[in-house]
């Protein structure tokens, strides 16, 4: 690969593009991770609504058994 492709600049060693990346990801899952303890009846899925389809509705109903 022809080393003047890309910006060239790193941060702690590393590609800024896989630096900010990583940073996402993590965000995300901290993100994730906060929303289990905020609302946990989305993570249960007991918040599908009776207007569902009916597939979303049996599928629901199955994974409860």
């Amino acid at each position: 690969m022809d080393p003047d492709y890309g910006s060239g600049t790193e941060w702690f060693g590393l590609g800024s593009v896989f630096v900010l990346g990583v940073v996402i990801i993590g965000l995300g899952f901290v993100i994730m991770v906060s929303q289990r303890f905020r609302s946990p009846a989305f993570f249960r899925g007991e918040t599908l609504s009776l207007d569902a389809p009916i597939s979303a509705r049996r599928a629901r109903k199955e994974s409860i058994r």
